[in-house]
């Protein structure tokens, strides 16, 4: 720790799971065994990084439906990535960078 500001974690992922996640978020319904021939590992690999992914909390398996399926125009996914130290911070930010929304909470319907 310098100065009160807690180090960055080490990478918690390696270069392997660094390319299925890319892979899966190309095509998140690609089979293992296509995954395992691209990167030239196992499929017992690529199913065993998937499953310890999942099972960490690391990545997310979602549907994302149609804008129009749904009654939407638009939708978006938003990624954001910050230190765990620095999220409280980020919470209490101004509303004009949480959405435009009081609480980053979106309006009512």
């Amino acid at each position: 720790m310098r100065s009160g500001v807690p180090e960055p974690e080490p990478d918690i992922l390696d270069e392997l799971d660094k390319r299925v996640i890319k892979i899966l978020q190309d095509d998140g319904r690609r089979p293992n065994t296509d995954i395992a021939k691209e990167l030239r590992v196992s499929e017992t690999t690529v199913r065993k990084r998937i499953s310890q992914l999942v099972s960490g909390g690391l990545i997310n398996n979602v549907a994302v439906p149609r804008p129009r399926a749904v009654g939407l125009n638009l939708s978006a996914i938003i990624h954001i990535s910050i230190l765990l130290p620095r999220l409280r911070v980020a919470a209490g930010a101004d509303a004009d960078l949480v959405g435009g929304c009081p609480g980053g909470k979106p309006p009512s319907r």
